[in-house]
């Protein structure tokens, strides 16, 4: 599978609103053109996923608890999370709907997905 399947399944499951979906892929294109990265499903899967779900989540004005404090905390002593951060900031800028306990989590998958590159 790959990340366009995973999103096409989501957006033809009815689980991912057609909005969101574009939203998503202005998110994948602001990688591939800011940082020449391609996210692919073995690097972004979890990334991307979260990201479908948090859109739709917002969505429909559920909420979600904030990430663990110390698990933040230990994303934050990674090696990438200062490009992360800076990613996040982008991310906010594409999507301004993100709330703060979002961007958190979503802060710590780029993290992880930057680790993977």
């Amino acid at each position: 599978m790959t990340l366009n399947d995973r999103l096409n399944i989501l957006r033809d499951s009815g689980t991912l609103s057609q909005k969101n979906y574009d939203n998503v892929l202005k998110v994948i294109e602001y990688f591939n053109n800011k940082y020449s990265i391609v996210l692919t499903e073995a690097n972004a899967s979890a990334f991307i996923t979260h990201l479908c779900m948090a859109l739709e989540r917002i969505d429909k004005g559920e909420q979600v608890e904030p990430l663990d404090q110390e698990v933040y905390e230990a994303a934050s002593q990674e090696p990438t999370f200062e490009k992360a951060s800076a990613c996040c900031r982008d991310i906010r800028e594409i999507l301004p709907q993100l709330p703060d306990v979002e961007v958190e989590y979503i802060c710590a998958h780029v993290g992880v997905m930057l680790a993977k590159i």
